[in-house]
């Protein structure tokens, strides 16, 4: 009789884990994912909040550099109503 050409699985695998050792394991590895998802879900929160006080910044920003360049305190961002054409005093 021939000797088979490859192991058998069971010899590839090494030696096999119980099922409560294959249950910690997974569970353990459960908790770090979790712990991974937990902190990259605050890493983002943190980038959303400096975003948000970034474009809160730069909308004042814009605001005061209208405010400086219209003494008539108009605003003229893209955000804001165009403002009615403007009127000589001999109108």
């Amino acid at each position: 009789m021939r000797a088979p050409l490859l192991p058998r699985l069971s010899q590839l695998d090494g030696p096999q884990l119980s099922e409560e050792e294959q249950r910690e394991h997974l569970l353990g590895k459960v908790k770090a994912d979790n712990a991974q998802i937990t902190e990259c879900e605050r890493r983002l929160s943190e980038a959303q909040d400096a975003i948000r006080a970034g474009k809160k910044q730069l909308a004042k920003l814009a605001n005061d550099v209208n405010e400086a360049n219209d003494p008539k305190g108009v605003c003229l961002c893209a955000e804001c109503p165009k403002p009615p054409p403007y009127r000589d005093a001999a109108d």
